[in-house]
């Protein structure tokens, strides 16, 4: 009988508060003659860190406050383009450590510039794809002998 093992269930906090290189293989949607298919990417990959990260959290937190002190000058809604912004310069800012295969080099100012324009969802959309990557495992099993009904293990 396999039992999961229960440590393999824990997130490495280490890589999530540094950050480690996540690869992205392939992606959905990115060739208008096939909008149902993905496209091969084998050199893709970002730095970066998880979600988790406290500095991140309490940067979210603190723009999540500003737009709803702002909701008086946008009485439908924070318009999309300034929300995507937002949310591109906290990711470029807190989570996003490099980037590999792609044909401009990785600086903290480029990657807050291109993450930061209203038309950068594909790039976002595959930085928080590998975000939600960072610090886990694989789903460890151990063996155990089974047992019969009154609890004493089955020989083989």
């Amino acid at each position: 009988m396999s039992l999961l093992k229960l440590s393999s269930l824990e997130r490495d906090i280490q890589a999530e508060n540094e950050g480690e290189w996540v690869p992205v293989k392939k992606w959905f949607g990115l060739d208008p003659d096939d909008p149902n298919g993905f496209t091969e990417l084998p050199n893709l990959k970002f730095k970066v860190r998880s979600g988790n990260y406290q500095p991140y959290k309490i940067a979210r937190q603190k723009a999540a406050e500003r737009f709803e002190e702002m909701k008086t000058d946008y009485p439908d809604g924070i318009p999309d383009d300034l929300a995507e912004s937002e949310a591109g310069k906290l990711i470029a800012e807190h989570l996003l450590l490099g980037w590999e295969g792609l044909d401009v080099e990785y600086t903290p100012e480029v990657a807050i510039a291109a993450l930061k324009k209203p038309a950068a969802s594909v790039h976002r959309n595959m930085v928080l794809f590998c975000v939600s990557k960072v610090g886990r495992r694989k789903a460890e099993f151990v063996e155990t002998a089974a047992k019969n009904s009154s609890g004493q293990s089955k020989s083989r």
